[in-house]
């Protein structure tokens, strides 16, 4: 037919197309991960076609120019997908979701994406269609249509690989500190979120400890001087290294993790920095470097992996130090500072804040 083109592609091959980075496994990064880049870059491409193969099923394959069609329902999935993504950018979900909201957010987020982009695409359903002379009505009713139906496979692959890319939500308890086998004495300093202040944790709250004043760098982190007869607290920096006094001295004698060497920064993934009470102990942690990594945990012979990634959360699992009683406490996101017990398998909220740093009074000070 004149001014048209015939779809080579049949459905399932669009559709294998679409989910083939999901079904994949990569030696970097993780299949969700992968999959809303392909879907950003990519994925329209063949969504597209799908959804106008679609719109050919319900109306008369003659009357539809399917080369403009294809250009409209094309400049249609990229435009919904790239608003979406900039919505997510403008709601800063950061600033209010933590372990408390964020399952539902997850769960909430996929029927509001499909809204989203039935309302969006509705105008270019009606473009396409039209020459048929349909109304508004009958296009919102197309788009319902052809967005639903390509939004299932999405659900599936949601359903599929929530348990295990949401298991840090919902494969534990929410609990709080003060109802952990918390280690005597424990102390946790870290920065606020906006790296303005010292605050530390204890189990009677938070308080804020010092100030950090104004300076040029721009990556900070908490760490300890302890070559020092007076070991205390002090201000490091990714770019460049740089070290500052905090004046915040450690009551002694004390303990902190090892492996922190006082001349570098701390490391951010892998595996946990143990107090030396926990040296030898069976039950180990280790940071993944994706979301999807999450916080690898072995205890009792067996091994899990407590994840949070969703097309809207994606956080990782950072600073993982292993506290005496085999608790990890690591940073979940960009300032989220959380106690882990893998027995009760309990988690704990401790504050809202960066670069955590843990600790304790000394056995040589009972």
């Amino acid at each position: 037919m004149p001014g048209s083109f015939r779809l080579r592609l049949p459905p399932l091959i669009c559709l294998i197309a679409l989910l083939w980075p999901a079904l994949a496994q990569a030696n970097a990064g993780t299949p969700l991960m992968w999959l809303g880049a392909f879907h950003l870059l990519l994925g329209n491409f063949f969504i597209a076609l799908f959804e106008l193969w679609l719109l050919q099923r319900f109306v008369r394959r003659d009357r539809l120019h399917d080369k403009r069609n294809f250009g409209l329902l094309l400049l249609a999935n990229y435009l919904s997908a790239w608003a979406g993504f900039g919505v997510l950018q403008l709601l800063d979900l950061g600033r209010w979701v933590d372990l408390h909201n964020a399952l539902y957010v997850a769960w909430l987020a996929l029927p509001l994406a499909w809204l989203f982009t039935v309302l969006l695409e509705w105008p270019f359903v009606w473009l396409a269609l039209r020459d048929l002379r349909r109304s508004g009505r009958q296009a919102l009713r197309a788009s319902f249509l052809i967005q639903t139906i390509s939004y299932l496979p999405l659900l599936l692959l949601y359903l599929f690989v929530a348990p295990v890319q949401l298991s840090m939500l919902s494969q534990t308890e929410l609990s709080s500190a003060g109802s952990m086998r918390v280690p005597a004495g424990l102390q946790v300093y870290f920065l606020s979120a906006d790296r303005t202040e010292v605050l530390v944790w204890e189990s009677r709250g938070i308080q804020k400890v010092a100030t950090v004043e104004s300076h040029d760098c721009k990556g900070l982190e908490l760490g300890v001087e302890d070559h020092t007869p007076q070991p205390r607290l002090v201000l490091l920096d990714r770019y460049p290294l740089c070290m500052k006094q905090l004046n915040i001295p450690l009551a002694g004698p004390w303990a902190s993790v090892t492996g922190w060497p006082r001349d570098r920064l701390r490391i951010q993934a892998g595996k946990a920095a143990r107090f030396p009470a926990v040296a030898s102990s069976s039950v180990s942690f280790q940071g993944g470097f994706w979301p999807g990594d999450g916080l690898l945990v072995t205890a009792g012979g067996r091994s899990w992996r407590l994840a949070t990634e969703s097309p809207v959360l994606a956080w990782r699992v950072t600073y993982v130090q292993h506290l005496p009683g085999n608790l990890a406490l690591f940073q979940l996101g960009s300032d989220q500072i959380v106690l882990y017990d893998p027995l009760r398998n309990q988690l704990a909220l401790l504050g809202r804040g960066r670069s955590p740093l843990a600790v304790l009074p000394s056995p040589a000070s009972h």
